[in-house]
This record gives C-alpha cells, structure tokens and sequence, in this order.
C-alpha cells in the first residue's frame, strides 16, 4: 500500500513531518525491542474497510463530517453560488463592428 502511494506523494510534492515518539510508547517499534507487535487497541473503522474495498461513499461521509472534504478544504463556494445565470454576450467580433457601424 505505502509503495502504491509514492507516485501520489511525489506529484504533490508532500513531505513528510517527523515527530518523536518514545520506543517503549510505540507500538509498531515493538520488534525493534523483540517484544511480540500488540494487538490494535480498537476495531478498524466501517469507512475504512469499505475504502480497502474500493468503496468510498462512507469515507467522503466522513470526511465531511469532520470538515475536511474536498469542498471544504478548497474553500469553494457551493456550486450554486458559482453557477449564478449571468448575461453574456456571444455575439462574434465582427458581428458587433456590423453593429456599431451602423449607429
């Protein structure tokens, strides 16, 4: 899954941001320690089994749930808003010379 990732994580130019956390508060350091690796504290969450699956409707709940959808984190305003009927003149440039020459 991570080597999946790494084309996504160079195009975006993502970088990484490290912090310390100490080895005996680590889980996943526990072979370092030839200590056995502990079970998971809690149950993976239904978005994210659903998304291992390819589903992705329960985790763009989520994701809205907690303000982080893609709407959000642009910062867009609803499409609605963006669609408003404006008038626009189609007409071709020579068309509108026609026009102010005969005025």
């Amino acid at each position: 899954m991570l080597r999946e990732s790494i084309p996504s994580h160079v195009v975006n130019n993502n970088r990484a941001f490290y912090g310390y956390v100490r080895s005996k508060k680590n889980p996943s350091d526990a072979p370092t320690r030839s200590q056995p690796v502990p079970q998971p504290v809690k149950e993976r969450e239904s978005w994210l089994e659903e998304a291992l699956k390819g589903q992705f409707a329960a985790f763009d709940e989520f994701l809205e749930s907690v303000g982080m959808d893609l709407k959000t984190v642009r910062g867009l305003p609803d499409a609605e808003e963006l669609l408003q009927p404006c008038n626009v003149d189609v007409s071709s440039s020579s068309v509108r010379r026609k026009e102010r020459r005969r005025h």
